[in-house]
């Protein structure tokens, strides 16, 4: 699972492998902030205890870069998600959009998003 924030504040999750299919209540993975090339962490939780249908929560280092996220979504995203291969929901001060990349090809997607898949690859892979 990596992740970013787009420049209009919209949230981006891509679910990578089987982790859509992963039947545990709680994921890990990686945020990845492009302007900077820093990766910090992403915890996923799939829960009933929220209001809404996402809640994004962050630790930010002294500069302002997201160090850790922490996503909640409910059950009902996350089956739609399953079925569908993708889900935009509205309530933060952006979007949140989830995508599962086994099936993006399939996806009726733009090519930014795509690309922006790609290059959070890239950045992590440069990491290693």
């Amino acid at each position: 699972m990596i992740s970013y924030h787009a420049p209009n504040n919209d949230f981006y999750v891509f679910f990578e492998e089987t982790e859509v299919t992963n039947t545990s209540n709680k994921l890990k993975g990686q945020y990845v902030n492009p302007a900077t090339q820093t990766i910090g962490n992403l915890e996923l939780e799939v829960t009933e205890t929220i209001n809404d249908l996402t809640q994004t929560n962050g630790t930010k280092d002294s500069e302002g870069n997201f160090t850790q996220l922490q996503l909640k979504i409910k059950p009902r995203i996350w089956q739609q998600l399953k079925q569908e291969g993708s889900v935009e929901t509205h309530e933060q001060p952006g979007h949140t959009h989830l995508i599962d990349t086994s099936r993006l090809e399939e996806l009726r997607l733009g090519i930014f998003t795509k690309m922006n898949y790609q290059q959070l690859v890239h950045i992590r892979e440069s990491f290693k």
